[in-house]
């Protein structure tokens, strides 16, 4: 299912929703609070594509988003009525941004080491 969303400010956003059939049962909530996780990682992405290499603040964008967008698959997962193989997907996508928040998290503690080495300087 294709939803379109739009902004305040005009923009709209097409976001495929899981196939409904395998998750008829989950609440209008949880799926807008995935809906939004998916444009503000929409959001981090496009910041971090115009950021400069090694970018703390576009690199933290993207690991709180991305473990935001996990929650939600993680959380439509509970509803998942669906085939075995519905359930596999949605929480397999839940895990893929899981293992993704947590590269981009080692991302930012790597960006703040090296600012930090270069400040100090070599030891």
């Amino acid at each position: 299912m294709i939803v379109v969303t739009s902004e305040p400010n005009g923009t709209e956003f097409a976001s495929s929703l899981p196939d409904s059939s395998a998750v008829g049962g989950v609440p209008v909530e949880v799926l807008s609070r995935w809906e939004s996780a998916y444009r503000k990682y929409g959001h981090a992405s496009e910041t971090v594509s115009a950021a400069p290499p090694g970018d703390p603040e576009a690199a933290r964008m993207m690991a709180e988003t991305s473990a935001d967008v996990a929650a939600a698959w993680q959380e439509i997962a509970k509803y998942c009525t669906g085939t075995w193989w519905s359930l596999a997907a949605v929480e397999a996508a839940g895990q893929a941004f899981t293992a993704q928040a947590s590269d981009w998290t080692a991302r930012v503690s790597q960006i703040r080491a090296s600012r930090v080495r270069r400040v100090r300087g070599p030891r």
